[in-house]
């Protein structure tokens, strides 16, 4: 099995991921959201960054990958306990 850790910040991931599973490996993506709430207030870029990293996991999602959304104030174990 190959476990991917990224953001999904962009499609490099995403890319990985597809061509991982298209090869026959099996891949789970744990991505740490780096657009989680934060106290700072969300602005328009915030708020684009964050649909279009949902966005490339449901992608992932919808091609039968595992994807483990991580917020990063939780901690690492707990997403490791939890189903995708």
């Amino acid at each position: 099995m190959v476990v991917l850790i990224s953001p999904a910040c962009d499609d490099g991931a995403k890319r990985a991921a597809r061509r991982l599973d298209a090869y026959g490996y099996p891949v789970t993506v744990i991505s740490p959201d780096p657009t989680a709430p934060s106290s700072s207030p969300p602005d328009a870029a915030h708020g684009y960054a964050s649909l279009a990293r949902d966005v490339r996991l449901n992608d992932l999602r919808s091609a039968g990958i595992p994807v483990l959304d991580w917020d990063p104030t939780d901690p690492f174990e707990e997403v490791l306990y939890r189903d995708s």
